[in-house]
């Protein structure tokens, strides 16, 4: 079916037809435009073959005869051909998806696409060394990603699990691929702070002394947080965010509470939320003293949950990471016996074509292509790679290292590439010959798996999981350190970069020391003393592997490690396609540092592909480059990423330029909507006025609505009854055929001259009058709020506003500064014509002068002493000679006309005059908020609307 154009309508709803003055400035515009892409490309033609510049003037040459088009392709062979960078988690998925797409979803799509991987392996982060030499079933560690917790945000990793038939089992069942129990945590385990270790939980631990570990001589450390783990610390603190957040997750239907409570709080480093105590209102008080803490406080508690400087990440990542981290207290954990890199082939194995992997294959540069397109140029191949679509799924800092500038990548975009954080990591795992940590430490015996915790250089000790039921005399691989942030950075100089084995191990003495001697200090006790445990670490030592993700060039860090403000300023910048390219990966998730992450941005980028929707394209008139469709489409992209599932406010889908005889055509792809409130009301409602219950319904939804705008400093400014359109569930169900007869077949009118000649070029040669529903179905009481031609940002507010006169604030007609209030104005005047069926102000034949005497007669505050003298220019009677009705007295009039139905009482009526009064205010800053005025118990009162 092809898009119906949704023209520009004037204020009393006709369409927009280009007089002469407009004609004559639109072709010089196409002039201006055609002479600057010749001056800017003339070097790129042969000689001889350099289009003609327009000559002076307004008019244009005549348009050249369109050439015969090809016949379309096949329907039932549609390919397009896509280039994925990098074959990592998000890569190999977004191949996978390709295949399903083309399989099961669509057989008539086929998707060619390349895997362009610039290492020799595939999985990226899923990386696991297996020890050369010995072929012992666990001679391995995760030197990537190593654990999985099964809750409801890994859901679609778990799905991935059971499609690639990675069952869970137990370890005695245990088969390469499965995935077998792993245990975060256990009873016994040593705690090594200030060169002190204790043995057992945080809690039996602090439960044995106040300062077990003799860092609070000076007592700056309340005892009730030593006391306390630091993780239930952090945790009671954040329970509402993580409660809500979750609450999101177990809802029915979709919510965006928590991501906007959450959304609140990210201008602060987990730090500076700790500093000033930001968030304790929101739930009760903790059993231990609340914020604002100390700096030796903050730094116990940072030294115990994360890697040093930890707590300088984003609030918001600290939450989410905790509830990735820690869902609750039943969640089981996994992880995949052989390693990581199981799960890795075993999507490559799934693959249509292994083919597409092009291991080796470095790509250098991206860039867009006219009209359509990317190329991209891979390693010393001679010709640049062609493909519709290209998907990056490498971490920005090796995007960064790709020549991107002829990408047509947004300044967000290049900004977020270079600010966005990724957070440092390194691990050293050592080949020993038998398991000493499990066998020879006596009552300290780590039979159970579980952690080493401390504040030396090694800082994390991971007890494997898969060997704990291992022979004792069998070799084992012990994570002897796992570190982050700056404690990764402070490792990473020690490990080499040698490729060879032994060259590399050789090169590595001084880090061999350092982790001799820190595990033989986190492991000492009573019974085994230090000199005891480092001969058992020297003795049964084998070989080591250490590794850091930073000084990778294929990955340039560990994983997404957000800062304050990033979350809400940048990362929707990054999910936002650019063109034909497409960002992927784990930080264009909310779930940094996972596989989840990465799997589930590759879903949402190709989910388009697979729906078939039936959407609303709007196309705007060729106007320059700050036009009101680009504001329009930059406005609703920002709203889309900071609160891309508003409930209330339409959706744009996508948005592209169409080249047309008049220039550049802004096109906006939107959710299909349904018929407005108006026409509503004159299909079902034949006195023409809304029942009391409906309409106070839709009122508190486009409350809700221009309360999300204002929230994000953006005003809507064109705010009437026509400009909310109901939802139409179970559209995109209907053949086209119903789709039709549902909609209504758009009329096209043919354009012609009266005297019979050809039309001259530029005037276009059909006009499309937009499609009505003929069947005026009606099954949701949902609002959208539609329409954001004339929506501005606080920081950027045009000097006037085009509203309907009827509710056009006064501001505007004054001249006087406007910001987002103008649409609390009329919201006032909305909800009158809600409820009453008609607006409190004239609509027909009505003049600015007309419409400020009305204004006076109802406005809760007198006119602005700045704007009296201005009332002569607009004609308006003084405010003595106004003798009209008042706001409440026309709100009685109208409502009790004895001609339409009453189901307001007359105590109904003088409380929404009440309410309509706070809001028709000659000044800006004294109405009431959208968030307010739903507040008011009048719109919760159930016996308001019998």
């Amino acid at each position: 079916m092809e898009p119906t154009l949704d023209l520009r309508k004037q204020e009393e709803g006709g369409f927009l037809i280009h007089d002469q003055w407009a004609m004559k400035h639109a072709n010089l515009a196409v002039k201006e435009t055609w002479n600057k892409i010749i001056d800017d490309h003339q070097d790129e033609f042969e000689p001889g073959t350099v289009p003609a510049k327009i000559k002076e003037g307004d008019k244009l040459p005549t348009a050249p005869k369109p050439s015969i088009l090809k016949p379309p392709r096949d329907k039932g062979a549609l390919q397009f051909k896509v280039g994925i960078i990098g074959a990592g988690a998000a890569g190999l998925f977004t191949g996978m998806i390709l295949d399903w797409l083309a399989n099961e979803s669509n057989p008539k799509i086929k998707f060619d696409y390349d895997i362009l991987e610039a290492s020799d392996r595939v999985g990226g982060r899923m990386y696991t060394y297996n020890f050369p030499g010995n072929t012992a079933r666990h001679n391995y560690y995760d030197v990537g990603a190593m654990r999985f917790p099964d809750n409801p945000i890994m859901k679609r990793l778990f799905l991935l699990f059971e499609w690639l038939k990675m069952r869970k089992t137990l370890l005695r069942d245990e088969c390469i691929g499965n995935l077998v129990p792993y245990y975060l945590n256990a009873d016994q385990e040593p705690w090594n702070f200030n060169d002190r270790t204790e043995w057992g939980t945080y809690a039996s631990i602090s439960s044995r002394s106040a300062d077990p570990w003799g860092i609070n001589g000076d007592s700056k450390i309340p005892p009730e947080i030593l006391k306390a783990s630091p993780d239930d610390v952090l945790n009671a603190l954040t329970e509402p965010l993580r409660n809500q957040l979750e609450q999101d997750l177990a809802g029915k239907k979709p919510s965006r509470k928590g991501w906007d409570m959450l959304m609140e709080y990210d201008n602060y480093s987990t730090r500076s939320f700790l500093h000033h105590c930001h968030l304790m209102e929101l739930g009760p008080a903790p059993p231990f003293p609340s914020p604002p803490y100390n700096y030796e406080t903050i730094q116990w508690l940072e030294t115990i949950i994360g890697g040093t400087n930890w707590f300088d990440q984003a609030f918001s990542e600290t939450v989410l990471e905790s509830l990735d981290f820690q869902y609750n207290e039943s969640t089981e954990w996994w992880c995949i016996l052989g390693g990581t890199s199981e799960l890795a082939e075993k999507m490559k194995k799934s693959l249509n074509d292994q083919s597409c992997l092009r291991l080796c294959s470095r790509v250098t540069k991206i860039e867009a292509c006219s009209p359509g397109g990317m190329k991209v140029s891979v390693g010393n191949e001679a010709d640049p790679r062609e493909y519709e679509a290209v998907f990056s799924t490498v971490p920005f800092g090796c995007l960064r290292h790709i020549d991107t500038r002829d990408a047509n990548l947004s300044y967000p975009v290049k900004q977020a590439m270079r600010t966005l954080s990724y957070g440092p990591t390194a691990k050293v795992g050592i080949k020993f010959k038998r398991a000493w940590w499990i066998h020879d430490l006596r009552g300290n015996n780590l039979k159970k798996a579980g952690l080493g915790h401390s504040d030396l250089g090694i800082r994390t000790c991971v007890y494997p999981s898969y060997n704990i039921e291992d022979p004792a005399g069998d070799p084992a691989v012990l994570l002897c350190s796992y570190t982050w942030q700056q404690d990764a950075l402070r490792l990473a100089p020690l490990i080499s970069r040698n490729p060879d084995p032994e060259k590399k191990m050789q090169e590595e003495e001084q880090l061999k020391g350092l982790i001799f001697r820190d595990l033989a200090r986190m492991h000492a006790s009573q019974e085994v003393p230090e000199s005891e445990v480092y001969k058992l670490i020297q003795t049964n030592y084998e070989m080591h592997y250490a590794f850091s993700w930073d000084q990778n060039p294929d990955s340039v860090g560990g994983f997404g490690f957000f800062g304050p403000q990033q979350f809400r300023s940048a990362w929707g910048s990054i999910i936002q396609p650019q063109g034909d390219l497409y960002m992927v990966g784990e930080a264009a998730s909310p779930h940094h540092a996972w596989v989840v992450g990465a799997i589930e941005s590759s879903q949402k980028k190709l989910i388009p592909f697979r729906e078939k929707k039936y959407v609303a394209i709007k196309v705007s008139v060729s106007e320059s480059e700050d036009d009101r469709g680009n504001r329009e489409a930059q406005i609703l992209k920002k709203l889309a990423a900071s609160h891309p599932s508003s409930q209330h406010i339409m959706c744009m889908l996508d948005d592209f330029n169409l080249e047309g005889p008049n220039g550049t055509h802004k096109c906006l792809v939107f959710e299909l909507l349904g018929p407005s409130v108006p026409d509503i009301i004159e299909t079902h409602f034949s006195d023409g006025r809304l029942p009391g219950k409906l309409a106070k319904d839709i009122a508190k939804q486009t409350l809700a609505g221009v309360d999300t705008l204002h929230q994000h400093n953006i005003g809507h400014g064109d705010l009437h009854t026509r400009n909310l359109a109901f939802t139409m569930p179970g559209m995109d169900d209907l053949l086209e055929g119903e789709f039709i007869e549902a909609l209504g077949k758009p009329e096209i009118g043919h354009v012609r001259r009266n005297d019979g000649n050809a039309l001259e070029a530029g005037i276009p040669e059909y006009i499309v009058r937009p499609a009505v529903y003929r069947s005026q179905s009606w099954s949701s009481h949902q609002i959208k709020i539609i329409d954001f031609g004339e929506s501005f940002l606080q920081s950027s507010v045009p000097q006037t506003l085009h509203t309907p006169l009827p509710v056009r604030a006064p501001e505007i007609i004054f001249h006087d500064t406007l910001d987002y209030r103008v649409d609390l104005w009329s919201m006032g005047c909305m909800l009158f014509e809600l409820f009453v069926g008609q607006p409190p102000f004239d609509s027909v034949l009505t003049t600015p002068a007309i419409l400020v005497s009305q204004m006076q007669e109802m406005a809760s505050d007198p006119l602005p002493v700045r704007w009296k003298d201005l009332l002569e220019t607009t004609h308006s009677k003084s405010p003595a000679d106004i003798a009209g009705p008042t706001l409440q007295q026309w709100l009685e009039e109208m409502y009790f006309d004895g001609e339409r139905k009453q189901n307001l009482t007359k105590a109904d009526i003088v409380k929404l005059g009440y309410i309509i009064g706070k809001l028709l205010l000659f000044e800006p800053s004294t109405r009431a908020s959208a968030r307010e005025i739903p507040n008011d118990p009048w719109f919760s009162n159930s016996s308001v609307f019998s």
